[in-house]
């Protein structure tokens, strides 16, 4: 049979025909949606994980009561940016914890229904759980690294050895203890109510300098124990199992710090009740608040009656009135960094004043070999509570400093020499930094030359 081009024609064309069809089909079928309608109200329910820790594999269930509200607000606003689609393949309905694996299933409340959002390091169980029906999340990996920020230390204070369903039993550093200091009750106050009038703070309102007579901290192993120092130095019980935790505050009931570099929490001192307060991607709540001459300065407080600290709290941050913590963090919009005020009874978080990235660079402590694998720095003081809703700061100020480091050749010996930093003010004629304040109930702005070189 003779074989002419039209005859070919009619096959090939409904080949074509087929080829468009299935692609027309596919890109409907793989078409990415949003996981929640935007306008929906979502509430997370509960969250489950089961880990791999330390040889061990761990489980936790932390209820709806158990979930503090910043967080609980942290996650639906990462699960409202989230986008989905169908999946060819089935999820898998079993998984094996494995060492440095992790599982993670958060049920969410919707207006109308539920769904669970489940997440792993194993790619293959990320999924959006509607019923029975799952999707494939986009970039679910990205949003499992950023719940899992927020979540680890809720999961280590929930978290025992493989527990099964219900209440954890105690791991080390839960077990019942009695804190050898008085505990004075903290009256219940709403946010409205505590910032509807300015509290002046004095010295004794600013609680970092409180510490208790007869204990201390120390790292010891790379565990943080509260240890008797006044008498034999024993360690009393673990507070913290790894070297991960910078203490940047406490009072009688709480300790604060930085769980690494960019997660604050605050727990007491059983280890029983974690709560995360604020998480910064971007690692400024650790870097930021230091020293405004020398970012490697390790900054103590101390004691009513003069003594040091504890060494292990350094360059803490000022919590007021054990009410109201203020610290730099990145911003919220990833524009630079902000001043945040700190409601801690609530986890009611403020942005006080804001430097876009452009104004940051301005303060930007030279890139020396000695800073190198740390940082960025900046030349902007930890916050100086003067009230409830007035907070003060110091900045460098850029003249002086792009002159003067240029003249020390951007040595770190040089540009961190508190003798030079007294005496080239006076010699260029120009004012070394610049003091700031924001009133939060006025919203009034100052930044003002100090009084003298």
């Amino acid at each position: 049979m003779k074989h002419t081009a039209n005859t070919w024609k009619k096959p090939l064309g409904i080949v074509t025909v087929l080829v468009v069809l299935v692609a027309v089909a596919a890109a409907a079928f793989f078409r990415s949606k949003p996981m929640v309608d935007p306008a929906d109200t979502l509430q997370v329910r509960s969250i489950s994980a089961d880990y791999w820790k330390g040889g061990e594999t761990y489980h936790c269930d932390i209820s709806q009561e158990n979930i503090p509200q910043k967080l609980s607000s942290d996650l639906v606003a990462l699960f409202q940016g989230v986008t989905i689609r169908n999946t060819l393949f089935p999820r898998p309905n079993t998984y094996t914890v494995e060492p440095d694996s992790v599982y993670i299933s958060i049920q969410v409340g919707l207006a109308e229904g539920s769904m669970r959002v489940n997440l792993s390091t194993n790619s293959a169980y990320t999924s959006a759980q509607f019923g029975d029906t799952h999707y494939s999340i986009v970039d679910g990996q990205n949003l499992y690294q950023k719940v899992y920020d927020r979540l680890s230390p809720l999961l280590v204070a929930h978290g025992s050895p493989g527990a099964p369903e219900g209440e954890p039993s105690p791991t080390p550093s839960q077990l019942p203890q009695t804190v050898p200091w008085e505990v004075p009750e903290q009256p219940s106050v709403s946010y409205e109510e505590y910032f509807e009038q300015e509290r002046e703070c004095d010295f004794e309102d600013l609680d970092y300098a409180w510490f208790y007579d007869q204990c201390d901290f120390e790292y010891r192993d790379g565990a943080l124990y509260l240890v008797d120092s006044q008498k034999t130095g024993e360690a009393l019980w673990k507070v913290w199992d790894t070297d991960n935790l910078e203490v940047k505050a406490v009072d009688p009931a709480w300790i604060y710090g930085i769980v690494d570099g960019k997660t604050l929490i605050r727990m007491d001192y059983k280890g029983n009740h974690q709560e995360t307060l604020f998480v910064d991607d971007s690692g400024l709540i650790s870097t930021m608040n230091r020293g405004i001459s020398n970012p490697l300065t390790v900054a103590y407080t101390y004691r009513y009656d003069g003594t040091p600290a504890p060494a292990c709290i350094q360059n803490p941050l000022p919590l007021a009135d054990r009410s109201v913590l203020y610290f730099w963090a990145g911003a919220e919009d990833g524009d630079g960094a902000a001043l945040y005020r700190l409601y801690v009874h609530d986890g009611h978080t403020d942005v006080v004043y804001q430097y876009t990235q452009k104004e940051l660079e301005q303060y930007r402590f030279p890139d020396c070999p000695e800073l190198e694998g740390t940082g960025p720095y900046y030349r902007i003081s930890v916050p100086n509570p003067v009230s409830n809703v007035e907070v003060g700061w110091t900045v460098g100020n850029p003249e002086f400093f792009h002159r003067f480091d240029a003249e020390m050749q951007n040595e770190y010996t040089k540009v961190t020499d508190t003798e030079l930093l007294y005496e080239k003010p006076m010699e260029y004629g120009l004012p070394k930094s610049f003091s700031c304040t924001k009133n939060m109930l006025t919203g009034e702005f100052q930044q003002v030359e100090p009084r003298s070189y």
